[in-house]
């Protein structure tokens, strides 16, 4: 940080992302000078949960996804805007979106321009000499939204997961869907964690050694890689003979009586819609391309490693028939 004509400014190294041989750029901002008062402090938490129901409730459209192949998010969203606004299902799912908004755009907090905003448009007047136009960053404001995010997003996941654990203990036929659903948003969740920890150490090692992060990076990644095989484990042993209707193969079960029906439908039920959808959505992707990501080792510094990754090993698992007769009891 620095003063200048009364204005704090603040210098950072933007270097080229992927990482390749082109030089670094200095930017400069001006720091809107202005920190939250105690008593908004004392209800940040709460009132950044509501601004997430908000962003997924009304703003979703704008979430920014990793442009590939496999598009399921979608029909996840539509899935849940489906549902009973009161039901346990709806806000699992309501839960699990916001926990990837936050974690995949929490640290993108921006001001608006200060000519759209009054209040914003006298405070930097009054404290700040900046061209007309520019736009002020919230540097002291942002760490403060980054003291309480950590907590918050604990929350959310603990929530979530122990919702997720008793959906998959009841082994219920019709809860199956809900249980997909929030399991492709739990790891398009934690394939965002991957990718965000994975840029701490090439941005830090420009300017301080980062051999222990980069050791704290790599345990939690073996970490996570365990979490998940288990998770995908444990809603094998539960939903092993449902999962078969999500391969592009799949052409019903007589004993069970269903039958593939098509997704355009508007009389299919919106948990059958659900499943068709993400049906033709690995269809779309390719089974080749999921077996692909599924298994894929990292080379370099891609990036785009990271994504579909995970949810590819949930939608190409391979089941065992021990659990086949889950979806038949239940059905």
């Amino acid at each position: 940080m620095s003063l200048q004509d009364g204005s704090l400014l603040h210098e950072h190294t933007v270097y080229s992302w992927p990482p390749s041989a082109s030089s670094a750029e200095t930017h400069t901002h001006a720091v809107l000078p202005a920190i939250l008062s105690p008593d908004a402090m004392d209800k940040l938490e709460d009132l950044l949960d509501t601004h997430l129901s908000l962003l997924v409730d009304q703003h979703f459209r704008s979430f920014p996804p990793f442009c590939s192949p496999l598009r399921v998010l979608r029909h996840v969203y539509a899935y849940w805007r489906s549902l009973p606004v009161t039901s346990s299902y709806s806000r699992l799912l309501q839960q699990a979106l916001k926990l990837l908004v936050l974690v995949h755009v929490g640290g993108d907090i921006t001001l608006p321009p200060p000519a759209k905003d009054p209040v914003l448009e006298q405070l930097v007047r009054s404290t700040m000499s900046i061209p007309e136009g520019a736009v002020p960053t919230p540097c002291f404001i942002r760490s403060q939204f980054g003291s309480i995010m950590p907590s918050l997003a604990l929350k959310l996941m603990r929530e979530i997961l122990l919702s997720l654990e008793q959906l998959l203990l009841n082994r219920e036929f019709h809860e199956w869907s809900v249980a997909v659903a929030t399991l492709i948003v739990v790891l398009i969740t934690v394939e965002s964690i991957q990718y965000h920890s994975a840029k701490l150490p090439y941005h830090h090692s420009h300017d301080t050694p980062m051999v222990r992060s980069q050791s704290k990076q790599e345990r939690d990644f073996r970490g996570d890689e365990e979490g998940v095989r288990q998770l995908l484990e444990f809603y094998s042993a539960c939903f092993s003979g449902c999962h078969a209707r999500l391969s592009p193969d799949w052409r019903g079960d007589p004993e069970a009586g269903l039958r593939p029906r098509n997704s355009k439908s508007t009389s299919l039920p919106p948990e059958d819609k659900f499943i068709e959808n993400i049906r033709e959505a690995v269809r779309t992707a390719t089974p080749e391309y999921l077996e692909a990501k599924a298994s894929e080792e990292r080379a370099g510094e891609d990036m785009s490693y990271f994504f579909d990754r995970l949810a590819a090993r949930l939608l190409v698992l391979k089941v065992n028939d021990g659990g086949a007769s889950v979806a038949q009891d239940a059905t």
